[in-house]
C-alpha cells in the first residue's frame, strides 16, 4: 500500500499532491494500519523543478537509461585519460542536457518555463551525469528538490533530496555514510582549499571545452551551407554548359542550311 501510494503521489500533477497524500494517509488509517497511515502522512511535496524531473523519468524511463549510459561513458574516459573520447562525450553531454531538459517542460506541460527553474532542472540532470548514486535514485521518479553537483558533492546538502527506498525507514535521510572522525582525522583545509582550486580549473577547462565545441559546430554548419552553395552553382553549372551544347548544335544546323540554300540560289542564277 505504501509503495503504491508513493507511485501515485510522485506521478500525480503538483496541485493534486496535498489532497491526494491527506485521502491516501485517511484511507490506511482507516484500513487500520496506522504505521502505513503515518508514512505517507510524512511524504513531502516536492518543489516544481523536482516535479519536473520526476515527470521526465516516469513518462520517459529511457531517459534515465540515457543519463545512466552516458555518465558510465563520461566517467570511464575521465578514468582512462582518453581525451578524444572526453571531447565527443562532453558534446553529447551538452546536446543530451538541452533535449532532455526541452522534454521535461514538455510532458510536464510547462511551455513558458522561468530561467531559474529551467537552470534547476539542467543542474539535477548533469548531477545525474556525474553521480550513479544521484542517477539512480533521480531514476526512482521521486525527487523532492533539485540536485545541484559541484565536483566534489552536492550544493543541495550531503544528502540527496529524494525519498528513501522503501526497503528503508521512510523517515531515514539518503546519505553516504561517512565514518566517525576523531579530530586528527579531519581533512586538511589546505587540501580542501587545492581541491576546490582544481575543481574551478577543471570547470573552467570544461566550459572553454563546451565554448570550443559549440565554435567547431557552427563553424561546420557554415561550412555545410557554403558546399551546399557550391554543388547548387556547380549544378548550374553543368546545366549551362548542356544548354550551350544545344545550341551550338543548333546554330551549326542553321548554318549548314544556310549554305545550302545560298548554293541552291546560285545553281538558280
Amino acid at each position: 500500500m505504501l509503495a503504491a501510494a508513493v507511485d501515485e503521489l510522485y506521478a500525480a500533477d503538483l496541485g493534486e499532491f496535498i489532497a491526494r497524500r491527506s485521502a491516501l494517509a485517511t484511507a490506511a488509517s482507516k484500513a487500520g494500519d496506522k504505521d502505513t497511515a503515518a508514512a505517507i502522512g510524512a511524504l513531502k511535496k516536492p518543489t516544481r523543478s523536482a516535479f519536473t524531473v520526476n515527470r521526465l523519468v516516469r513518462t520517459d524511463p529511457a531517459a534515465a537509461e540515457e543519463l545512466i549510459e552516458l555518465g558510465e561513458a563520461l566517467r570511464l574516459a575521465q578514468h582512462t585519460a582518453d581525451g578524444g573520447a572526453i571531447r565527443d562525450l562532453s558534446n553529447r553531454r551538452r546536446t543530451m542536457i538541452e533535449q532532455l531538459t526541452s522534454r521535461a517542460f514538455e510532458l510536464s506541460g510547462q511551455h513558458s518555463p522561468s530561467a531559474g527553474l529551467r537552470e534547476d532542472v539542467s543542474a539535477t540532470l548533469k548531477a545525474a551525469l556525474a553521480d550513479a548514486e544521484v542517477a539512480r535514485q533521480i531514476q526512482a521518479g521521486t525527487l523532492l528538490r533539485a540536485v545541484e553537483w559541484g565536483g566534489f558533492g552536492f550544493a543541495t546538502g550531503p544528502g540527496l533530496a529524494a525519498v528513501p527506498p522503501l526497503a528503508e525507514p521512510l523517515a531515514a535521510p539518503i546519505a553516504r555514510q561517512q565514518p566517525d572522525q576523531h579530530p586528527a582525522d579531519k581533512p586538511d583545509p589546505l587540501a580542501k582549499a587545492e581541491a576546490k582550486r582544481r575543481q574551478r580549473r577543471l570547470d573552467k577547462a570544461q566550459r572553454e571545452l563546451d565554448k570550443a565545441g559549440g565554435a567547431v559546430d557552427d563553424a561546420q554548419a557554415v561550412m555545410r551551407r557554403q558546399q551546399q552553395q557550391v554543388d547548387l552553382l556547380q549544378a548550374q553549372l553543368a546545366e549551362a554548359r548542356e544548354r550551350l551544347d544545344d545550341a551550338d548544335l543548333r546554330l551549326r544546323r542553321a548554318r549548314k542550311h544556310q549554305e545550302r540554300a545560298q548554293q541552291a540560289l546560285h545553281a538558280l542564277d
